[in-house]
């Protein structure tokens, strides 16, 4: 009796892999630290809000399959961070108006801070990413306006953070101080301790009047990495 020889499938043939909720995964982490007054809390909230709405953001949103899962994050010192927008998945125009209105009804959460501490709000970040959709890529998108002096030092939790494959990204705000040591420089502190992942970039703002056009560029380059140098008009 002949018998036929059994066929061994590689297993990487039996295996089905799930489909991701969405392209994106989006965390804006805000620094609403003292040195951030409410008149620039305003602007920074405001701007925001105008970068969903602007039709360039939306059409960009609507582009990625399955949509862009985005929540805010504010944080000041080391005990201090609050979700203040819950995950949400944004698939249309509508999606992202909706959630402009969110950020518009956002309020600073502390009563009073004490320090900038950038490294844990990154660590905070860590649970609440995992809390998030499955996506595809994940990003953390940090604006603040000083260097981390209270709590962790921020570069180890970003390296970690990193080796999860989350891209990191800064935006400086302009601080009251405008000579800085090297120790002391927002923009340099963005670049050697907090931006991570090959796609990373940090971006700095002379004044706060250049926050909404800022963000929107800030945005683009997220939402499509291979278009950095696209303008938004």
């Amino acid at each position: 009796m002949r018998l036929l020889p059994i066929l061994v499938l590689p297993l990487i043939f039996l295996t089905v892999t799930p489909a991701r909720a969405c392209e994106l995964k989006l965390l804006l982490s805000w620094d609403v630290s003292a040195s951030m007054s409410a008149q620039d809390y305003d602007i920074q909230r405001g701007g925001t809000a105008a970068a969903f709405r602007h039709p360039t953001i939306q059409n960009m949103v609507a582009l990625n399959p399955g949509g862009v899962a985005v929540s805010i994050l504010q944080w000041a010192g080391e005990h201090q961070q609050d979700v203040s927008v819950p995950w949400v998945l944004l698939r249309s125009n509508r999606d992202a108006r909706d959630f402009a209105d969110a950020i518009e009804a956002m309020h600073d959460p502390f009563d009073g801070t004490t320090g900038t501490a950038i490294g844990a709000g990154l660590e905070f970040a860590i649970g609440h990413l995992e809390a998030g959709p499955d996506c595809a890529r994940t990003v953390i998108d940090i604006s603040g306006d000083g260097v981390s002096n209270i709590g962790q030092p921020p570069a180890a939790i970003a390296d970690y953070l990193h080796t999860r494959g989350v891209t990191i990204n800064g935006l400086v705000l302009p601080h009251k101080v405008k000579i800085y040591t090297p120790d002391r420089d927002p923009f340099l502190h963005y670049i050697r301790n907090v931006s991570r992942g090959p796609d990373s970039f940090v971006m700095s703002v002379n004044s706060y009047q250049d926050f909404p056009r800022a963000m929107q560029l800030k945005l683009l380059r997220e939402l499509a990495p291979r278009l950095a140098m696209l303008d938004a008009e």
